[in-house]
């Protein structure tokens, strides 16, 4: 059993705790759900346990953490590795081999297990997520859906007792969560692994869930039954959003593209002839299942992917959030990057900082961007992107990492930037979000895209 007794983690004075005093305990072949609020300590919480932080991260932890009755916390990060298998928000940063068989078969390796032994466990993970045919893909090559699964294969191939997944259905359609959610069950179920999961899409995964912890924000944590009204009732803003009054885009053409395809060496084409125009004020929402091609057209659409053939014709500045948002935060603490942000776009002082807060709440301007939640950074360099006023604001699953606060707050900034004439093109998994804001809606399919729904203004 994984016991957590007395937790406490913050990175300055008692009062700014990020947890306190937190008791939890996980049996064997339990399914655990964390939720609460962007930034309330989830991540932090997994990444106390497998000893991520505090050793590779500022802060400093007190309490006790144990397994089977062995003393975890005083142990260093690779000491826990064999018993603990993690992966994060963004699994692509851990990779530490060139293609997914590879990456696959490390951890096995290190272990020492036999060739044959160590085939048969690849081919059975790799069958149940649905990922045979990237054996030999080059893992820079995978979509952020496709690269998650490797991760996930990555860190049960070796026999951990307990994994920790942050967000694991974030970058997945819905067909590739279920089925992730059912082999994990069966995981638990038949094998007695522990397995922890931080989600903000909980619906999916509640169940499936034997235990429920709630982050309220304030650095507390309470246990509850896992049921829609016992999260309702601790965190009464969790209910459903309401979907936003927008009007049909009235403007002029902002992008036209024709003729878009892109073909990777030795490979069928991603995207095939794909023609679009874009209307100022218009907010268009691009879904399909993971590794048809959405990140690839946003990259070919922002004129920021060499491969792509085609024409394209832009009136306007451009701006892109990518989906590991912290690829575009330089600068050593949060308010470095926002007083640089408004000093390069010629705003008044503290624009992006309301921007910020209108998304996530109040930070504290003192920590390393790297040391927010992915939810905090993907709003943070939202933030800076929609200061610099591009009209045409392209984004990548934006609500990853984001609670249902902040997804309202994001809502009804892309609303906002719409009335105000801006083109919002956005790639995404979350449908709910995708129906409340859109104005047009198309799938990618096999290289083409599919109009769903909405009318040409």
């Amino acid at each position: 059993m994984l016991k957590i007794a007395d937790l406490n983690f913050g990175y300055g004075s008692g009062d700014e705790l990020i947890l306190r005093r937190v008791n939890a305990a996980f049996k064997p072949g339990e399914l655990a759900l964390l939720i609460g609020p962007t930034g309330s300590g989830k991540s932090t919480f997994l990444k106390i346990i497998n000893r991520l932080v505090p050793e590779f991260s500022s802060g400093t932890a007190t309490g006790l953490i144990s397994f089977d009755g062995i003393d975890l916390s005083k142990m260093k990060a690779h000491d826990v590795a064999p018993l603990i298998g993690y992966v994060n928000q963004q699994p692509d940063s851990f990779f530490v081999s060139e293609s997914v068989i590879e990456e696959l078969a490390f951890g096995l390796e290190q272990l020492g297990v036999a060739p044959p032994e160590m085939k048969k466990r690849i081919h059975e993970i790799c069958k149940t997520l649905g990922i045979e045919d990237l054996l030999d893909r080059d893992l820079e090559t995978l979509s952020a859906g496709q690269a998650q699964k490797v991760a996930i294969g990555a860190a049960l191939a070796a026999g951990q007792k307990i994994l920790l997944l942050d967000e694991p259905s974030s970058a997945l359609d819905d067909a590739s969560c279920s089925a992730l959610l059912n082999w994990l069950r069966d995981l638990t179920k038949h094998h007695g692994i522990t397995v922890i999961i931080c989600e903000h899409r909980f619906e999916r995964v509640l169940p499936f869930t034997d235990n429920l912890m709630i982050f309220k924000g304030d650095g507390s944590v309470i246990k509850a039954q896992p049921t829609l009204a016992s999260i309702v009732e601790v965190l009464p803003f969790w209910r459903d959003t309401q979907v936003l009054d927008k009007k049909m885009a009235q403007g002029p053409i902002a992008l036209r593209a024709s003729g878009i395809s892109v073909r990777y060496e030795n490979e069928a084409a991603v995207l095939n002839q794909i023609s679009i125009e874009i209307f100022s004020g218009e907010v268009i929402s691009i879904q399909g299942a993971n590794g048809s091609g959405k990140s690839t057209l946003l990259m070919a659409l922002s004129a920021n992917l060499g491969l792509a053939q085609g024409t394209l014709e832009q009136t306007g500045t451009v701006a892109v959030v990518p989906q590991n948002a912290s690829d575009l935060l330089f600068l050593g603490s949060v308010s470095a990057e926002l007083f640089e942000s408004d000093l390069f776009a010629n705003a008044k002082a503290n624009s992006t900082s309301k921007i910020f807060e209108s998304l996530v709440g109040r930070v504290d301007p003192s920590i390393h961007p790297r040391d927010l939640s992915t939810g905090q950074q993907l709003a943070l360099v939202l933030a800076l992107q929609l200061t610099r006023g591009a009209k045409i604001l392209m984004l990548d699953e934006p609500t990853r990492g984001l609670d249902r606060s902040a997804k309202a707050g994001l809502a009804r900034q892309i609303i906002s930037l719409s009335n105000q004439g801006t083109a919002v093109l956005l790639a995404t998994h979350d449908n709910e979000f995708a129906t409340q804001v859109s104005t047009r809606r198309f799938r990618l399919e096999q290289g083409a895209l599919i109009a769903e729904s909405g009318e040409m203004p």
